[in-house]
């Protein structure tokens, strides 16, 4: 009487794990399929959370073995992050250790735009549910600003373990310069950021090339309101300078500053000394300039006061990619979300321009 219950609950289970085998194999015949990539990220889309949006075109590939995506543009409350012609490869397993492993990660065309309001108030929690293990190639690189950036060349390996994020930047070329670098960042509080970075910057001097050794750190926790970023940036005569007189003045920067991401107004205090600076070296689309001299930031109890001298080597028209003004003596305020303008002086080839008055951060915006 007790054997027949015993026999039926035997084949009952045999047939969940013949069933459940089938539906194992089936799964894994079809993830290797062409078309199973663009599937999944159809239904990864319908899956999102309120607010967010993925958008994908012309998948093609497996869910196992990877593929191309012509177009991937995910959204989220002001931030967008679009890529194109991405290739990308995995290993499958890895997930069943909570890992996301990618052995590929080529994209064309990256573009960040983040219009985001300033938070002060949201606590940041940058834990991800999965483990990362990715190498990272970009050919182009478009950070929306205000400011933009625009780089190129991008190779590098990025890794979350549970606890940081870590990026190792092998190579990336912005400008004139080629630079590398690595950060570190916990993904709950205090947020401690620690990133350093250097590089080479080409540029002619005098007619001649120089190469000028380019260094920065900035280090510092995200995670509170009060929380502040240091950072330190030098620009200085590398190796390319061999052969060039002692006596011949070369390009030179020198930055310090302290800066709080989540203020209403970052730059808390800031010092800056230059000397024949070229911002079109440093910074895509900035006008060519040989600039002496520095530039401040400090803070004035509930305001702060930024000054500004400097006179300019190569003075020229816009529409020749330069800045018409040979000298530049300013002195500014901020409070309360807006810049007061206490005094600017600026002399160019057609003359003088002397200002005073306000200006609406709305309108700033507008104008980048």
């Amino acid at each position: 009487m007790i054997r027949r219950p015993v026999l039926i609950a035997t084949w009952v289970l045999e047939v969940w794990i013949a069933l459940t085998a089938a539906l194992l194999v089936a799964l894994w015949i079809w993830s290797g399929s062409e078309g199973s990539l663009a599937t999944v990220l159809q239904l990864a889309s319908r899956a999102l959370p309120a607010g967010q949006h993925l958008l994908t075109e012309q998948a093609r590939g497996s869910l196992r073995a990877g593929g191309q995506i012509a177009r991937l543009r995910w959204e989220n409350q002001g931030l967008a992050v679009e890529a194109r012609r991405v290739e990308l490869r995995w290993n499958l397993w890895a997930l069943l250790e909570r890992r996301v492993v990618l052995e590929r990660l080529l994209i064309a065309d990256l573009t960040i735009d983040d219009q985001r309001p300033a938070s002060s108030d949201t606590p940041l929690d940058l834990r991800l549910p999965l483990q990362f293990d990715a190498p990272l190639s970009v050919d182009r690189l478009h950070w929306v600003g205000p400011p933009g950036l625009r780089a190129q060349a991008i190779t590098g390996h990025y890794r979350y373990d549970g606890t940081r994020h870590a990026l190792t930047l092998d190579s990336v070329q912005i400008a004139q310069g080629r630079y590398q670098g690595q950060a570190t960042l916990l993904a709950s509080a205090p947020l401690t950021l620690n990133l350093q970075a250097r590089g080479q910057v080409q540029v002619l001097l005098d007619s001649r090339p120089i190469t000028l050794d380019a260094t920065a750190t900035l280090q510092g926790p995200l995670g509170g309101v009060e929380d502040a970023l240091q950072l330190v940036a030098d620009l200085q005569p590398g190796a390319g300078h061999a052969g060039v007189p002692a006596s011949t003045p070369s390009m030179r920067a020198h930055v310090t500053a302290r800066i709080q991401p989540r203020s209403q107004q970052p730059v808390q205090d800031a010092q800056a000394r230059f000397s024949r600076l070229d911002l079109a070296a440093l910074w895509p689309d900035a006008p060519r300039t040989l600039l002496t001299g520095e530039a401040r930031v400090l803070p004035r109890g509930a305001l702060w006061q930024a000054s500004l001298q400097l006179t300019n080597g190569l003075p020229g028209p816009w529409d020749k990619h330069l800045l018409p003004v040979q000298q530049a003596r300013a002195v500014v305020g901020w409070a309360a979300g807006g810049w007061n303008i206490e005094s600017l002086r600026a002399d160019s080839a057609g003359g003088t321009v002397d200002v005073q008055g306000s200006v609406d951060p709305a309108v700033t915006a507008t104008a980048w």
